[in-house]
């Protein structure tokens, strides 16, 4: 079966505030690759007549090798390639000396591979993040992953290269529909607060990765009081593992938000696991979502994750029940219930466990 290279989307961005794109040595490149050829000599026995005018012979055609493409005509001068203008808005200032976002879907379907590099310009704080937003359209869905570089300092350069959208948490979800990305710098202006400010998009239409007409980042909105009705949770699968005699258990499931909400409020899920007579309770917090960056509309995956060993037990559980909720960060007592799943080996079910 023959492969077919997709082409990867290159965005080129320049911060330099007033400079054109003007390639470096492309006028010393034009003269150069400008240089008229030398004469030719004429041949031997090409004199002119005496009083006529002297005519200059024509170039003699250079030896061609039996067997051999004969040469190409010549063509005119090639200069130096021009430097491409920005591919997007950018509103990093003097945050960002240069960067570049190349993505692809080399099989038209999920993992996205992200490459992401650059160079930091000015930055008055530590702790600042280089972030990746990337929204895709996955078997009739469209889902949000983000990735993060974290604590880039001025004048350092920063690298991330990540498939998205792929890993254990990813099976075969369908074909890879639109998708929208955009990559962003959020400055640390202390007291918890930041400023985000964008370096690039990108986006997927008809299969093929492009730079035009592609939306920024979505506009921030008031964050809603959370309610049972904020968001839907739906169980996709739960893996156990056994790590040198230590169970655990992880929960990979699917949110569906409907409403903005507040960056001070998580999702995770409570796990209620018994084995024999050994049981444990325990809060896992899904890191990978970010619950005020997705749009009314949007999934997310998430994964939540027990290690029983680690709160007392010492058999692989018989069963687990994980109450999926959104609770504040720095108050347990502000929880709101979502979904709840019964985990056992053979299934995964809605609705409590039950006692039997």
């Amino acid at each position: 079966m023959s492969r077919t290279k997709l082409p990867l989307l290159a965005l080129l961005i320049a911060t330099a505030a007033g400079s054109g794109c003007h390639a470096p040595g492309a006028d010393a490149n034009r003269e150069r690759d400008a240089k008229p050829e030398p004469d030719a000599k004429p041949e031997p026995d090409a004199k002119p007549e005496p009083d006529a005018e002297p005519v200059a012979p024509p170039p003699a055609e250079p030896s061609q090798a039996e067997g051999t493409e004969p040469a190409a005509p010549p063509t005119e001068p090639v200069t130096a390639p021009v430097v491409p203008e920005p591919v997007a808005k950018l509103d990093a200032g003097e945050l960002i000396e240069r960067a570049t976002l190349e993505l692809a879907s080399p099989r038209k379907m999920i993992p996205v591979h992200a490459t992401v590099r650059g160079v930091v310009g000015t930055l008055q704080e530590d702790y600042n993040h280089i972030v990746l937003h990337t929204a895709c359209e996955i078997g009739g869905r469209r889902y949000l992953e983000i990735e993060r570089e974290l604590n880039p300092k001025s004048g350092e350069a920063f690298e991330m290269d990540d498939k998205l959208f792929g890993g254990i948490s990813w099976g075969s979800e369908g074909p890879l529909g639109d998708c929208d990305a955009w990559l962003t710098i959020r400055e640390n202006l202390g007291s918890s607060q930041y400023r985000e400010s964008l370096i690039a998009v990108a986006c997927r239409r008809n299969e093929a990765w492009t730079n035009e007409g592609c939306p920024g980042r979505p506009e921030a909105q008031a964050p809603q009081p959370i309610g049972k009705a904020a968001a839907e949770v739906e169980m996709v699968r739960g893996k156990p593992y056994d790590v040198l005699g230590k169970w655990g258990l992880k929960a990979f499931f699917d949110v569906h938000v409907n409403q903005h909400m507040h960056p001070d409020y998580e999702l995770g899920a409570t796990f209620r696991c018994t084995s024999g007579r050994e049981s444990t309770e325990y809060w896992s917090r899904s890191a990978s979502i970010s619950l005020a960056e997705i749009q009314p509309g949007e999934y997310a995956r998430g994964i939540a994750t027990i290690r029983l060993a680690e709160d007392g037990m010492t058999t692989k559980p018989e069963r687990c029940e994980l109450e999926t909720a959104i609770r504040h960060r720095r108050n347990d007592k502000d929880a709101h219930v979502l979904q709840t799943f019964c985990w056992t080996p053979e299934e995964i079910t809605a609705g409590a466990c039950g006692t039997s």
